[in-house]
């Protein structure tokens, strides 16, 4: 296999310092969405850098969306079209903070600064909180979850599934 193309960080002008870079990507209409755990602090608010990569033309386009949070990351994501415009589903978490965030992809030149809404605060909806890794945006509008059962090579409990409805998404 080869690769497809290169991420390099600094077409966003950002450093990935040890343990933190990609932690999600998805597909949709032939491009790619990458998301990082790295995070900027500009505006007085929190931004995590999403990029745009076509595979086709060998093409980034760099964003940043703001965090809901004071000290959360992004951990996931998945992506969908839907008339015509890229919209994401987004794991934000960090200790005792777990968010599901939605925001669209913008059309146009890169570099522009996207305000997600947050979809469901998972802290009250799942007791004890799990740390979630993975991500699946289901096609009724609900949303998948896998646990990570590991902490510092330390295995807790067994990785599990929760599914979102929808009803509980704005």
């Amino acid at each position: 296999l080869a690769p497809v193309g290169h991420l390099e960080y600094t077409h966003g002008r950002l450093t990935a310092p040890a343990n933190h870079g990609i932690e999600g990507i998805c597909h949709v209409d032939g491009v790619m969405i990458l998301a990082t755990e790295l995070v900027e602090e500009q505006q007085d608010r929190r931004w995590a850098p999403v990029g745009m990569f076509d595979p086709k033309i060998q093409t980034w386009t760099a964003h940043r969306v703001a965090l809901s949070s004071d000290t959360g990351k992004l951990a996931a994501i998945d992506c969908r079209m839907r008339d015509g415009v890229i919209e994401v589903l987004a794991v934000e978490r960090h200790y005792g903070v777990s968010r599901l965030i939605r925001f669209s992809i913008p059309q146009g030149p890169e570099g522009q600064w996207i305000e997600p809404i947050v979809a469901a605060d998972l802290a009250r909806l799942v007791i004890p909180l799990p740390n979630f890794e993975g991500l699946a945006w289901l096609e009724d509008g609900s949303a998948a979850l896998l646990t990570d059962n590991q902490h510092r090579g330390a295995v807790r409990e067994p990785s599990r599934i929760y599914v979102i409805p929808p009803s509980a998404m704005q």
